[in-house]
């Protein structure tokens, strides 16, 4: 299955790939209050000092300003910086204290520990992904003869020649006509890497493509790409979780590398944004209800005894926030996920899988002569339901039938 996509054409609940959730702590009691949890053991620093500046690609459209903050936290496996200067050094620690406590409730949900988290983790960002791939099919050079042909893929990289002669389709064989169109080398490009379920792997070909790409490489700008090989020190920024701490009368976001999120806010907005930082590892292209309905469940809440309306579920597929079916409806995708969960050999590894066949875009999208046009959102739900066929023993809508 090849895949196309291009960074206009994303769009994912609550932004950036992540669900949005409200400061309910007052609701919440003194769960997760600083006092109940062991602070993690991390450092402060300056910006300005060490070059590590917060980074997040894949982020939603809103302002964002802990990009010009100067000064962070590290932990072990967080980075807080704050878009606020009322922020204590004890706020950025309790925001990776609760965030270390979320995840480690959060990934054996999903059958992952820490090794394995990380050895799945999103480097290099979607958007990333996309303008690497958009570069890469514009590559020309000059042969003996003075002619401009295109650089083939087979070219750039040892890493994409084994799969040109399975998923390439017909017709498309004379790429280095200077002429012919690039989209769908740029279609091949996008939809194997990220499609590649190495991180380092997909870095490593981007470092051996375009040494260039010193972007990728946050925590040291001044590494050299082509150094070998890629020792832990160089590891790149994106492989720790940034969180951005903000007001609490913001909303939580989430991305592939980070969450927003107040450092008042209770255990479960945490477990909330870091449940779709985890399934936004795997794809941009998810079906709302099932991420919700499991990361509600995820939070402990009570199920709903049963499902009715199956058709609001079953067709709103995808959703930009959680007024799009409606936050009223999240009793339904919590009854939906059960049921979905309920079915022989089902586990959360397999509904990551769902979700990680969703984001193949297939190039059919291109019409024979080059041409396309802007994804749809029934395009989306069509490959959602698809990806759905090929985990699950039975089809999307046969599943809906059976409610």
């Amino acid at each position: 299955m090849s895949a196309l996509m291009f960074t206009f054409a994303l769009s994912a609940c609550g932004g950036g790939g992540g669900g949005s959730t409200t400061n309910s702590s007052g609701s919440e009691g003194s769960e997760n209050e600083p006092g109940d949890l062991d602070p993690v053991d991390g450092d402060f620093y300056f910006s300005s000092e060490t070059n590590k500046r917060y980074q997040n690609p894949d982020a939603d459209i809103f302002p964002e300003k802990c990009s010009s903050s100067d000064y962070y936290f590290e932990s072990e496996n967080f980075i807080v910086f704050s878009n606020l200067t009322t922020h204590s050094n004890d706020d950025l620690r309790t925001a990776a204290t609760k965030a270390q406590s979320a995840m480690d409730f959060i990934l054996p949900q999903f059958g992952l520990n820490w090794d394995t988290f990380y050895a799945m983790k999103r480097v290099v960002s979607f958007k990333d992904l996309n303008q690497f791939a958009l570069e890469v099919s514009q590559l020309t050079y000059e042969d003996g003869s003075g002619t401009d042909k295109r650089v083939t893929i087979d070219q750039i990289s040892d890493y994409f020649a084994t799969e040109i002669a399975e998923k390439m389709p017909d017709g498309y064989t004379d790429w280095q006509n200077i002429s012919s169109n690039p989209n769908l080398q740029y279609a091949f490009v996008y939809n194997t890497l990220v499609n590649e379920r190495d991180p380092k792997k997909v870095r490593d070909v981007m470092v051996e493509t375009h040494e260039g790409y010193e972007q990728f490489f946050a925590d040291n700008p001044n590494y050299a790409p082509s150094q070998s090989p890629w020792p832990d020190k160089w590891a790149p920024f994106f492989k720790k979780i940034q969180i951005c701490a903000t007001s609490n009368d913001r909303i939580g976001r989430s991305s592939t590398s980070g969450i927003k999120i107040s450092p008042d806010f209770a255990a479960r907005e945490y477990r909330h944004e870091l449940t779709h930082l985890v399934i936004n590892q795997v794809s941009k292209v998810t079906a709302f209800w099932a991420k919700e309905g499991q990361t509600h469940l995820f939070l402990g809440e009570d199920v709903p005894a049963s499902l009715t309306d199956v058709a609001v579920v079953r067709d709103h597929i995808i959703g930009t926030d959680e007024t799009d079916p409606g936050l009223e409806n999240i009793d339904k995708f919590k009854k939906a996920y059960v049921e979905l969960v309920a079915i022989e050999g089902i586990d959360a590894q397999r509904v990551l899988d769902w979700h990680r066949l969703s984001m193949n875009i297939k190039a059919e999208w291109l019409d024979p002569d080059g041409t396309g046009g802007t994804i749809t959102d029934a395009e989306r739900e069509a490959w959602i339901m698809e990806a759905f066929g090929e985990v699950m023993p039975k089809s999307y809508d046969a599943f809906f039938d059976d409610l």
